[in-house]
């Protein structure tokens, strides 16, 4: 469990829905300070009055595209004048399009590795300072079963969590000397509105999403890994479906 304290700070992109809210949620109850990242302004506020009411904790919302450094570098700059510190990043902001070589557009392509990649890239590199200065953090990433494996009708989104998977890998040896851990997160079958964009070629039956994880399972897997000793280092969990059939 989540070491019970008021002065660490968490922040997570992808805020809005899904496994970023769930997240999110899991942050405030356990008395940490949320700051919640996405684009979609009402969804965020939404989790926001939601944390408020529940948990009696107050979320610094941030409206920003993680394509978009400069306003990464003035978002991270505010949380830290805010709070002074950082202790958790949890990079969750993702996209996916249905769609081998041939169906993929060149514009999904290019949304998919920028999102799901240098969104990453971008918000790690903002904090990465900041946790270095005081030899301490945790930098989590939100990897697939498709970033160990190709997967034929997924082309763009396979390609993007391989290379979370790289770069997971790689920040954590630069991070290791500085009391930085990095992990990822590497994520089966999850029932929440993310696959909602294949609606239209992937349909599940109400048994089948039964069998899936849920976003609350893999925000328990980010409590699991932020509570580990010094000691400990999760680099690479496996989640899967374990009821899937």
């Amino acid at each position: 469990m989540i070491n019970q304290h008021q002065n660490k700070v968490a922040v997570i992109s992808g805020a809005d829905r899904g496994i970023g809210k769930a997240i999110s949620e899991k942050m405030a109850a356990a008395n940490i300070e949320t700051v919640l990242i996405s684009n979609n302004l009402s969804g965020l506020e939404e989790v926001k009055l939601g944390i408020e009411n529940f948990y009696q904790n107050e979320p610094f919302v941030i409206s920003l595209d993680v394509r978009d450094s400069n306003s990464i570098k003035t978002a991270i700059n505010n949380v830290v004048k805010k709070y002074g510190h950082i202790d958790y990043l949890i990079n969750v902001a993702g996209v996916a399009y249905f769609g081998g070589i041939e169906l993929c557009t060149e514009e999904q392509w290019d949304e998919t590795l920028n999102v799901n990649v240098k969104g990453y890239f971008l918000l790690s590199k903002a904090v990465f300072p900041h946790m270095k200065k005081v030899k301490s953090g945790t930098i989590i990433n939100m990897s697939s079963v498709w970033g160990v494996k190709g997967a034929a009708t997924m082309i763009a989104y396979s390609t993007s969590k391989f290379a979370v998977e790289g770069f997971t890998k790689s920040l954590s040896e630069e991070a290791r000397p500085h009391g930085i851990k990095v992990a990822s997160i590497v994520l089966d079958k999850v029932d929440t509105e993310f696959r909602e964009a294949m609606r239209d070629h992937v349909n599940f039956t109400n048994e089948q999403k039964m069998c899936m994880l849920t976003a609350d399972d893999v925000a328990d897997t980010v409590s699991w890994i932020i509570g580990t000793s010094s000691r400990a280092l999760p680099s690479s969990i496996v989640l899967d479906a374990f009821l899937w059939k």
